[in-house]
């Protein structure tokens, strides 16, 4: 799923837009309009706009590597980085050292004086 999906959009927004809207348009708008257009496509297809302001960060990210670098495949190696490491940490607690007890620690009943 993740080479059916990253690519093919990485190639639609950040290369075919991107690369269209530059002829008109400043470098930071044409970053702006396109995360803007790419979250609201992906927001589409999911069906929800929970994540709408972490697909607009990921599309300003990714149109910013398309613009440094001026190539496309820069935002794919980016969105595959950031998949990655989600699929890695998914269910790891990144708390750093903020007393805070775990999701294992609620489900067998402490509580944060317990931990003190």
């Amino acid at each position: 799923m993740v080479f059916a999906q990253i690519p093919p959009e990485a190639l639609v927004f950040r290369g075919h837009v991107q690369h269209l809207l530059g002829f008109r348009l400043s470098r930071v708008t044409v970053i702006l309009v396109q995360s803007a257009l790419f979250a609201g496509a992906v927001s589409l297809v999911v069906g929800s706009t929970d994540a709408l302001l972490d697909l607009v960060l990921l599309g300003v990210l990714a149109g910013l590597s398309r613009a440094t670098t001026g190539g496309t495949w820069a935002g794919v190696g980016v969105r595959l980085a950031l998949t990655a490491t989600a699929t890695v940490l998914h269910g790891v607690d990144v708390s750093f050292g903020a007393d805070v007890p775990t999701t294992a620690d609620q489900d067998r009943g402490f509580s944060r004086a317990v931990h003190a």
